[in-house]
């Protein structure tokens, strides 16, 4: 590359080719999340513990986020490690002032009991309806 070349790497671009049961989350993320430039440092399969660690080990080093989500333990440790930071919690009660809770059930499970394959296809994993039925109420509290 001469002096006069751009870096490629340096121009950000989109993610096409996504595997696995995410692809759908990554196609909501990139059409209502993506223009808010809001970070998901979710990864599939991802334990507590593990974000715990990453979070511990620089994921939060060179950002500003003013939404994470996730349990108490993440909630604390991005508070320390960022006084600033807003947190938005998905699926936990949380009773710190810096955070709040945010019902993304959209009725999944029905007064009967009975859960729709079209939102749940396995009745465990989202279809892409159902992550964009979740997604709505937290693209619109962000926007």
């Amino acid at each position: 590359m001469s002096s006069g070349d751009s870096n490629p790497a340096a121009t950000p671009t989109l993610c096409v080719d996504i595997q696995g049961d995410g692809r759908w989350m990554s196609l909501v993320w990139r059409e209502l999340f993506s223009p808010l430039h809001a970070l998901n440092f979710g990864v599939g399969g991802d334990a507590t513990q593990h974000v715990l660690w990453r979070l511990s080990n620089g994921e939060l080093a060179h950002i500003s986020p003013k939404i994470c989500g996730g349990i108490m333990a993440i909630v604390q440790l991005i508070k320390d490690k960022l006084p600033k930071a807003y947190t938005l919690i998905l699926e936990a009660v949380s009773s710190l002032s810096h955070a709040s809770l945010l019902n993304v059930d959209p009725g999944f499970v029905h007064s009967d009991g009975s859960i729709s394959h079209q939102d749940l296809y396995d009745y465990l994993h989202l279809t892409p309806q159902g992550y964009q039925a979740v997604c709505q109420p937290l693209h619109a509290h962000l926007k």
